[in-house]
């Protein structure tokens, strides 16, 4: 275990700003605030907090294998997360949990290409603490399937 007290800092962009990516393989305790101030991946969680008005599509390449995701757009920011394929043999019965935390903007889930979402090319929420629950059929005709929802339509 290691315990960091005076924060962490990855000084790898221009000019020596903060930016980067710091990988942290082992157990983290923060004495104090920990502040995210664009997107955090654990290892079952993926946050991300938006930063702008503009949209932005967040996809497997962001939030990897994390089931859980916490999505919060900022002022009338929308932001996408596009689902993975659910037919394909790796994605079989994976699931979802997908919370709005912000009372700004709006958050849709769209399954990649033409897969559907409970029959639906899409669900939207505009509301904060919106949550939605589902999971990859691995059957074409079915897609995702929704098993918790609200706020989500």
């Amino acid at each position: 275990q290691k315990i960091f007290r005076n924060g962490i800092s990855v000084l790898d962009g221009p000019g020596g700003a903060a930016a980067g990516t710091a990988d942290i393989n082992c157990d983290l305790e923060v004495s104090g605030s920990l502040v995210v101030e664009n997107d955090i991946r654990l290892s079952n969680v993926y946050i991300y907090n938006g930063t702008s008005a503009g949209a932005v599509t967040l996809d497997e390449s962001d939030f990897g294998k994390s089931p859980v995701l916490l999505i919060g757009p900022s002022g009338g920011q929308t932001i996408t997360i596009e689902l993975p394929t659910p037919i394909s043999t790796s994605n079989k019965g994976r699931y979802f949990i997908i919370k709005k935390t912000t009372s700004t903007g709006t958050l849709t889930i769209d399954p990649t290409g033409l897969n559907q979402i409970d029959g639906a090319a899409s669900v939207s929420a505009t509301g904060q603490w919106s949550f939605l629950q589902t999971i990859s059929t691995g059957n074409p005709s079915y897609d995702y399937v929704i098993t918790a929802n609200s706020g989500f339509s």
